[in-house]
């Protein structure tokens, strides 16, 4: 931390985040004669700047205790230590022996039974983490239960091994350590707390993190990322050309102390290997690639650290990111592939929707700091997750992991029950931060088949009959279900990650990408409420598109893999399909049918895939779209079921120019 603040100019600001310090804060003070060894109480922090932690960690488990209305006075008197979760004491304990008086502490600093001071204290939530000095992060625990520190197993392996060897030419020991990067993307990518869809937002824009893991100390700044196994730590890869190749060293001159090493010479040189990034974890960054090369190939363009060889005074934020988010500060993204706006958006979108939140209103709160951000920086306009100004690429995610669900808007019931949609499937996180009126409790999901609606609760299971006409609205216990989260065409629609596929080959090759749509734009606004129902969070809205539209001949299902056929030939496959949800085929039945698609061609895509000749590998990506409305005057009405590319084929697409010279169609997608 002290190397920081020393040589880090970029860590001691906080970019474009005004600075509004939060309302209240937790002073920590030591005790004075019987007293504890510490003291608590909650202060309001006034308009004078001070030095403050924030705490990021899991909600959930034994301890419940929360700032309510009726005990404001009492918190402000004092707060009892042992009534706080096992990570808030630890939490307390290291605020004190880093020389700090105040932490923040969601549960302890926002009154939880208030929407109003929630909503007030929620719009400052940006300001908070990049107003302070450092955030302590609970990183490897999944519950308040779990703590700050863990007993370690081996402190062995945080050394390397000495292993003896055999063989005339051989030295006769060799030394075997962990691997340090991927432990970091265990230990901290892959952490319980980072599977919170709250804690992407807290981690990004906080400027310096202190992650208490499971095994050991991470630290995480501006400029800089280390490890109890990698003291030295890891810079932040310079773009592009440090995104050269996949996971290996580039074959280019490099300077080491001062001296220059030819490309044959590169791997002579110890530390020169320790520039070789090891290969990922591919489960991470999960894929619908018709193999494993699309997934290393996006592993390495979306993996910012390299071992850091330079001592910290001489690191530099030049070029360099910890996050997509600061390269979109930066304001500079109007190139195409990895330097693309759209591509950096979707890398914060795919981390955020990887995560889990507890209420599905959340998509939007938990990204309201990230968005504000953006927005200040690029004056750019917001539309339901997406940019107006890059609206054609930033149509074409897709869902990860599989076919996913339609999102549906869940909150806690303020009225009389009603009834619910017989088909609703929802998914949540029991480990919430502070968002009104939480409690941390066991997951609820909800389940229908055959008109019969199973309501799953912590300990209850409530079944209801859903009549015809049912309102798409649900209450059980408390949770109500209400209308789809958000129009088909945006990603906040579906349950699951998405991600964006405009990279290159890697980052000595360029893309080029030329735009198919004439005509693209789009609007939302909040769900209008029908009689008796509560005021939704959730969007409607339409995209207006002019595009060659290109109905679909024939659909194959190979395994797990959809194929699109457009030509006269049935032999020859045209395109991939990736559907957005696992239904798309079926009725309202459940029967499973061939339903009439079409597809809308929107971007094509040149890939350099070997520079001296020239040669560029070509490619459409587009929309799979159903029609859902004719109309007499005016276009036609569809939804969304799904993306298309001509390049997930071994040897590519016949029928590119099918795609690219369909008739243009103006249509409406809702």
């Amino acid at each position: 931390m002290s190397d920081c603040r020393r040589h880090h100019r970029a860590c001691s600001s906080s970019g474009n985040t005004p600075r509004a310090p939060p309302t209240r804060l937790i002073q920590v003070e030591k005790g004075k004669g019987d007293e504890p060894a510490l003291r608590i109480k909650l202060v309001l922090s006034g308009d004078s700047p001070v030095k403050y932690l924030a705490f990021s960690h899991c909600w959930g488990g034994s301890s419940t205790l929360e700032l309510r209305k009726a005990n404001v006075e009492e918190f402000q008197t004092g707060i009892d230590l042992s009534f706080l979760s096992k990570n808030m004491r630890d939490a307390v304990a290291i605020t004190q022996r880093l020389g700090y008086s105040y932490i923040w502490i969601d549960s302890l600093c926002i009154i939880q039974d208030s929407d109003e001071d929630w909503n007030a204290e929620a719009a400052k939530m940006e300001s908070v983490y990049a107003g302070a000095d450092c955030t302590l992060a609970s990183t490897g625990s999944a519950s308040g239960d779990g703590g700050c520190f863990h007993d370690r197993l081996n402190l062995c392996s945080l050394r390397a091994c000495k292993v003896g060897v055999s063989g005339g030419t051989q030295p006769e020991w060799i030394y075997i350590r962990r691997d340090d990067l991927s432990d970091f993307r265990r230990g901290v990518d892959r952490a319980p707390l980072n599977q919170r869809g709250w804690v992407l937002q807290e981690r990004l824009l906080s400027r310096r993190i202190l992650h208490f893991g499971a095994e050991m100390l991470y630290w995480e700044c501006c400029l800089r990322s280390a490890s109890e196994l990698c003291p030295t730590g890891y810079v932040y890869k310079k773009h592009p050309q440090e995104f050269y190749g996949d996971f290996l060293p580039p074959p280019i001159q490099v300077e080491i102390d001062g001296s220059d090493l030819e490309p044959e010479d590169t791997w002579k040189r110890f530390r020169l290997i320790q520039r070789r990034l090891p290969q990922p974890d591919l489960d991470l960054f999960g894929s619908q690639g018709p193999s494993g090369v699309w997934q290393t190939r996006q592993a390495f363009m979306k993996e910012p650290r390299r071992h850091g060889l330079e001592p910290w005074s001489r690191d530099s934020g030049a070029g360099r990111h910890r996050t997509a988010l600061e390269q979109i500060q930066e304001n500079n993204l109007e190139g195409q592939g990895i330097l693309s706006f759209a591509q950096t958006w979707y890398t914060i979108v795919e981390s955020f929707t990887i995560s889990r939140l507890t209420f599905s209103t959340d998509k939007f709160i938990a990204m309201a700091g990230i968005v504000d951000k953006v927005k200040r920086a690029t004056k750019y306009h917001h539309v339901a997750g997406l940019w107006e100004e890059h609206l054609v690429e930033c149509l074409l995610w897709f869902v990860t992991q599989g076919p996913s669900q339609r999102l549906r808007e869940t909150k806690k019931a303020q009225t009389a029950p009603v009834q619910a949609e017989v088909g609703v499937t929802i998914s949540t996180d029991s480990t919430s931060p502070p968002q009104s009126p939480s409690t941390g409790q066991p997951e609820a999901e909800t389940t229908a088949s055959d008109g019969i609606v199973e309501i799953l609760q912590p300990g209850v299971t409530v079944l209801e009959e859903a009549p015809a006409g049912a309102q798409p609205s649900a209450v059980a216990k408390g949770l109500i279900i209400g209308p789809q989260m958000a129009p088909t065409w945006s990603w906040v629609s579906v349950d699951g990650p998405v991600s964006l596929n405009q990279f290159p080959m890697n980052a000595a090759r360029k893309v080029y990408t030329t735009r198919l749509a004439t005509e693209c734009s789009a609007t939302a606004s909040p769900v209008s409420p029908g009689p008796g129902e509560p005021n939704w969070k959730a969007l409607e809205g339409v995209l207006k598109i002019k595009a060659p539209l290109l109905k679909i001949k024939h659909l194959e299902r190979d395994g797990h893999q959809w194929y699109i056929y457009v030509g006269p030939w049935a032999r020859r496959r045209s395109a991939r399909l990736l559907p957005d949800v696992a239904t798309f085929n079926r009725d309202a039945k459940g029967d499973e049918i061939e339903p009439e698609l079409f597809c809308v061609s929107l971007l094509s895509l040149r890939r350099e895939t070997e520079i001296v000749f020239h040669i560029k590998s070509r490619e459409v990506q587009g929309l799979v779209v159903k029609c859902i409305e004719r109309r007499d005057e005016g276009p036609d009405v569809y939804e969304r079921v799904g993306f298309f590319s001509s390049a997930m084929l071994e040897g590519g697409s016949p029928h590119l120019r099918r795609f690219k010279k369909a008739p243009l169609e103006e249509i409406h997608v809702i």
